[in-house]
């Protein structure tokens, strides 16, 4: 059985193949960290993804935290803190990932979304509660 394509069918059919072939690498582009920390123990590492304003006035928070250790752990997200250190404001999030909880040896990403500070304001810091430190991170997307 041969398949025979006229001249778009040929067209469409290797324009699928290509964009199929650079979807993982996509994939990979959007987790590579803008940002990290280190938990204070070593035992776990937070890879800040992308911090982007989003419809609505809401910054939208994408991360990744690697368990380095041999128990699972779990991360409060509703304890989590956008800290805007030059304006003296704190944001905690409204909407949340259900749960980033992370097997031992794994990575899992987790999103939040936040009230979005003024256009003027382009770095925050991210604070978790569980014994990281602030991660600075420099927002992106339309002002």
């Amino acid at each position: 059985m041969s398949l025979r394509f006229g001249p778009v069918g040929l067209a469409t059919a290797l324009s699928v193949c290509a964009l199929a072939a650079f979807a993982p690498y996509r994939a990979a582009a959007e987790d590579t960290p803008i940002a990290s920390g280190q938990q204070t123990n070593g035992k776990a590492r937070a890879e800040i993804l992308s911090l982007k304003r989003t419809e609505a006035d809401t910054l939208t928070l994408r991360f990744a935290i690697a368990n380095e250790d041999n128990r699972d752990l779990s991360i409060t997200i509703s304890n989590m803190q956008l800290v805007d250190l030059v304006n003296r404001r704190i944001y905690k999030p409204g909407l949340e990932s259900n749960s980033c909880r992370i097997p031992a040896g794994e990575r899992r990403i987790c999103w939040a979304v936040f009230a979005a500070p003024n256009a003027s304001v382009r770095m925050l810091n991210v604070k978790f509660y569980e014994d990281f430190d602030l991660i600075p991170v420099q927002i992106s997307g339309a002002n």
